[in-house]
């Protein structure tokens, strides 16, 4: 993958923005609920972000 701006030669370096892309995006979703009023508390983001990935057993 190659743009104007970035050249993505090696798989490690594409995952790594888009991991950076992801986390991006999710900050920048939580901004607009919290600009609309609907704030998250911490045991509903745990649940609803989080809770897919922290689990006991694999």
């Amino acid at each position: 993958m190659k743009g104007e701006h970035a050249s993505y030669d090696h798989p490690v370096l594409f995952l790594q923005h888009m991991l950076w892309h992801e986390g991006y995006r999710f900050g920048q979703m939580k901004l607009a609920l919290k600009a609309a009023g609907q704030v998250w508390s911490d045991e509903e983001e745990e649940k609803l972000v989080w809770g897919l990935w922290r689990v006991e057993v694999w």
